[in-house]
């Protein structure tokens, strides 16, 4: 499966992966243009350690050895959200849209079952949408967004090819320069609330 997926947007970059130490249906998303830097003091083979396990101090009861302790430095990127996708492993996921100035971006996700394509907004991880794919399990080999991230097609090991399309916003339509309108986005596909 896809473990990670890194947005093409210069302007908001995000960086998801599947979380390895949480539920298998867990995807966490990073802002990989912000580092920090930690700075672990680490005791050296000669020094005292106290009871709590932090490194003892000259006025502590502990003896302190006169070896300098190492400093261990790791840098992280920015963790800014973990979304609960799905309740099973998460096999597919794909980032869309953020190209233009005010577009926003998406991340698509299906699970092992392949079942039910979820669409969380980035980088808050939103539940915005989901679409139904079948009844019977399916491996879902690949997702594709289309430019504007309205149109998602995914690619399973049912041999089906299926398109999916989805309003952001509702927009009213004016017909005949009449009063009747229609109202777009409101009867595709229903909008679930986990």
């Amino acid at each position: 499966g896809s473990y990670f997926d890194l947005s093409p947007c210069e302007k908001d970059p995000y960086l998801i992966c599947k979380s390895f130490n949480g539920s298998s249906g867990t995807i966490r998303v990073y802002d990989p243009t912000k580092v920090h830097t930690l700075a672990n003091v680490v005791p050296s083979a000669n020094a005292s350690i106290g009871s709590e396990g932090a490194m003892s101090i000259e006025n502590s009861w502990d003896k302190y050895d006169s070896v300098a302790a190492t400093k261990k430095v790791r840098q992280r990127i920015h963790f800014i959200t973990s979304i609960d996708a799905h309740g099973h492993s998460v096999t597919r996921m794909l980032i869309g849209g953020g190209g233009g100035k005010s577009q926003s971006s998406y991340l698509a996700t299906t699970s092992a079952h392949g079942t039910r394509v979820r669409v969380f907004s980035l980088p808050n991880g939103e539940n915005m949408w989901e679409w139904h794919r079948g009844s019977k399990s399916c491996r879902i080999y690949s997702l594709s967004w289309n430019g504007t991230a309205d149109r998602l097609a995914a690619y399973g090991s049912s041999g089906t090819i299926h398109l999916f399309e989805w309003q952001k916003d509702k927009r009213l339509v004016v017909v005949d320069n009449n009063d009747d309108y229609v109202e777009e986005g409101n009867n595709d596909f229903d909008h679930v609330n986990d």
